[in-house]
């Protein structure tokens, strides 16, 4: 019952803050957070991967904190908290044991790096060219890393955090071209992107380690 409500709160405060509700988005994370804690608990999953979803989603609420101020500093602070976040999603992808997709299918690395690529040839940073180049790059492991585990999770739920990381990436290539090349995207689809990469990452990653035909417990 506890998740439900929990669900419920973030969906309604995610749709809230995509149709212009601006002071909904510091709550965002945390109930996204409270949602994942109150399913593994109730799984009784273990695994350090835990601690690092817990990481993950802090820095991002921190990271969305910063991102609601103005100005470089405001903007380097969101960066340097989403790049902690990328690091915690990376670790905690790599700590779920089973087959390794990417690493037995190489092939399915070049899209992604192309986009590296592309993006970083798109955009035009100025002086924040090394932040962004750096910070692109823990987006794109981050991706992979996601698909990478996909063989590792159950059915129905394993190619979840690989969906959830491309929307991710997407969402954070619409911040990059607003703020840097001044395309005019709107923030409402810069949100939506960021919360359905969030909700995927998330709810793959611990329901896909949930024990089959237990879901019942949170009934």
């Amino acid at each position: 019952m506890l998740a439900r409500i929990l669900a419920a709160l973030f969906i309604v405060a995610g749709i809230g803050n995509v149709l212009g509700i601006v002071w909904t988005k510091p709550f965002l994370m945390p109930l996204l957070l409270f949602w994942a804690v109150t399913i593994m608990y109730s799984q009784r999953l273990t695994g350090a991967w835990r601690v690092w979803l817990v990481v993950a989603l802090c820095f991002s609420w921190l990271g969305d904190l910063a991102l609601m101020g103005t100005g470089h500093t405001w903007f380097l602070t969101g960066i340097g908290a989403f790049a902690v976040a990328q690091i915690s999603y990376i670790v905690m992808f790599q700590g779920v044991p089973g087959i390794n997709l990417v690493w037995a299918w190489k092939i399915t690395l070049i899209p992604y790096l192309g986009f590296w690529v592309l993006l970083n040839f798109l955009i035009t940073p100025g002086d924040l060219r090394i932040p962004v180049f750096i910070y692109s790059a823990l987006l794109i492991g981050m991706a992979i890393s996601a698909l990478n585990c996909a063989l590792r999770l159950q059915s129905p739920w394993r190619f979840l955090p690989a969906f959830g990381a491309a929307s991710f990436v997407f969402s954070d290539t619409l911040i990059a071209l607003k703020e840097f090349n001044g395309l005019p995207i709107f923030s409402s689809v810069i949100m939506a992107t960021y919360l359905v990469g969030q909700t995927l990452i998330v709810t793959g990653i611990v329901l896909g380690q949930a024990p089959t035909g237990s879901t019942s417990r949170n009934r």
